[in-house]
């Protein structure tokens, strides 16, 4: 489901996606309880029948990190998904993406830059993709022998917390390196919040950490691997959601006519509005 030091787009969105699907609620009296199969088992589940279109998701992305080495780790934007059987417009940040029966439309609106390529496979097919996982036995006991799941007690009667924890610690540790940590509503069965870590280690020279100043005190957690020295770099990815909707009235807000069209000899050009984007083109398949 789910990287060395930064997530790729396409994991950021699988994530999301599947991260939003509405869970199952469990009885009051196993909320403490561990069942890694059957937990798991429901993320599956509501994984693919989270599939229904029309759909429109709104949430806020925001990253924070222990120790910020770009600009990516203290990043914070909207994202907007609006799927139909008729195409989809996701708008991640300034980054947009639209999508029809037979093409792909990249938009990056602070570079100015766009690219159009073939659409090689139909809606559903690419809903799938950004869901990431399929119901099945063998993915299930996957899942499970890939992390431990919890249901953790909640405040609020209404709110229901499933923890994924990933068997495999940090090298030369038992520290755990991700955990996944969804909130729910359980009655509308819709994610309030999901919350990615991602821990990693970053060489540092024992003299350096004692030199640096307040390491005392601060959260960064210094370890040992034989003879060598890593601080423990923890990332967080946090997943507000603000609506999730299957309103039969969604419609696309952007179609990819808004932001190129053919010129008199046939060629993609930007429309209107555009005509200082930069536009690659993919030929193939776009006679």
């Amino acid at each position: 489901m789910i990287m060395h030091n930064k997530m790729s787009k396409k994991k950021i969105l699988a994530a999301i996606l599947l991260a939003s699907l509405p869970v199952f609620g469990f009885s009051q009296k196993n909320k403490q309880k561990e069942d890694t199969t059957a937990v798991i088992k429901e993320f599956m589940i509501v994984c693919n029948q989270y599939k229904t279109l029309p759909m429109h998701l709104s949430l806020k992305h925001s990253n924070s990190a222990a120790i910020s080495v770009s600009r990516e780790d203290t990043a914070a934007m909207e994202a907007d998904f609006f799927i139909t059987e008729g195409g989809s417009y996701i708008r991640y940040g300034n980054t947009e993406q639209i999508v029809n029966d037979s093409l792909v439309l990249m938009v990056s609106l602070d570079q100015q830059v766009m690219m159009l390529y073939p659409n090689k496979r139909n809606l559903r097919a690419q809903l799938s993709s950004f869901m990431g996982l399929q119901m099945a036995d063998s993915s299930v006991l996957k899942m499970a022998a890939a992390y431990t799941s919890a249901v953790l007690p909640a405040q609020n009667a209404d709110k229901g917390i499933i923890e994924l924890k990933n068997r495999s610690p940090l090298p030369g540790t038992d520290i755990v390196k991700e955990i996944i940590t969804l909130t729910y509503n359980i009655k509308a069965k819709n994610p309030e919040q999901v919350v990615y870590i991602r821990r990693t280690l970053m060489p540092i020279d024992k003299s350096e950490w004692d030199s640096l100043p307040g390491h005392e005190e601060s959260n960064v957690k210094l370890v040992k691997i034989k003879e060598s020295y890593f601080i423990v770099n923890e990332r967080k990815a946090v997943f507000d959601y603000k609506e999730i909707s299957h309103n039969a009235e969604i419609k696309l807000p952007v179609s990819i006519t808004d932001r190129i069209t053919r010129n008199q000899l046939g060629e993609f050009v930007p429309a209107k509005g555009f005509q200082d984007y930069h536009l690659s083109v993919e030929e193939s398949g776009l006679n």
